[in-house]
């Protein structure tokens, strides 16, 4: 399947103890899924994103796992944003 590799752009903030993470793309990117180094519980880590949106993922205080206190700096600095197309052989 070809499929074009989509340039994937990320804003973090945080408002109210919750991260908002704003992802868009420049082309359909099927399977977007998300990474940080902390353990944590994202309000959508699967999903299909066109040209065309925004989508914007959250992470509750209540959602982080390993207990840490979560910054919008630290997920700036740890997020990874990966798509099918990155899982083809270059």
């Amino acid at each position: 399947m070809d499929l074009l590799q989509p340039q994937i752009e990320t804003s973090v903030t945080e408002k109210d103890g919750t991260i908002e993470i704003q992802i868009s793309a420049d082309c359909f990117a099927p399977f977007v899924w998300l990474e940080i180094e902390d353990d944590v519980i994202f309000s959508d880590n699967c999903f299909n994103l066109t040209s065309e949106e925004t989508k914007t993922i959250c992470i509750r205080k209540e959602d982080v796992l390993s207990g840490k206190v979560l910054s919008a700096d630290n997920v700036r600095k740890t997020l990874k944003v990966r798509s099918l197309r990155d899982t083809y052989e270059q």
